[in-house]
């Protein structure tokens, strides 16, 4: 997989998030048990992103962490990681699940924190509860599986999801520059 970190005006990229984005919803839908578990309220979607972000940041090298051999089965370990880990924080303890990698515990770490910088800024009334959390995580989670299950033709497909997800994330501006390909 060749990344070009394109201008958010390049043709290539707006037609290729047109195309996958439509081809993502249809696999969706036939793949979905319940259609109803696609349906997300505002404070889901918002935390869908920031899972999004926290992905896609880790994978790419920017911030803190970098996971750039990240494939789909380590983000879905560490999104189940991270639910537990809401879950258990959500009845008072204080304990953090591992997983079987560091860098899978970091990654989940990384969706937290980038839950709880996204929603500083946030009134308290308007910001994601724990279960709005939850249940984004529980949709990533069903999106990765998805994922996974398709049928793969080679490496790449191992991260397909990401792949997915990378798409629909602007580059920083100082890493965008006019590319002649």
């Amino acid at each position: 997989m060749i990344e070009l970190p394109c201008p958010e005006t390049c043709s290539y990229l707006i037609e290729g998030r047109t195309s996958v984005g439509h081809r993502q919803k249809e696999f969706r839908m036939k793949e979905a048990s319940d259609r109803r578990t696609l349906i997300l309220n505002d404070r889901e979607l918002v935390s869908v992103h920031a899972i999004e972000v926290a992905v896609v940041q880790a994978q790419r090298g920017i911030g803190a962490f970098s996971f750039r051999d990240m494939k789909d089965a380590d983000v879905l370990a560490a999104v189940e990681n991270c639910a537990k880990n809401l879950d258990t924080e959500a009845t008072g303890l204080i304990y953090e699940h591992r997983s079987h990698a560091p860098q899978i515990d970091e990654l989940s770490r990384t969706i937290k924190t980038t839950f709880d910088e996204m929603f500083m800024d946030v009134p308290v009334e308007h910001r994601p509860r724990n279960a709005d959390l939850i249940r984004a995580l529980n949709y990533t989670r069903e999106g990765l599986q998805a994922h996974l299950k398709r049928p793969s033709a080679g490496a790449d497909d191992a991260r397909s999801y990401i792949r997915f997800i990378s798409l629909f994330h602007r580059w920083p501006e100082e890493a965008t520059k006019t590319l002649i390909v």
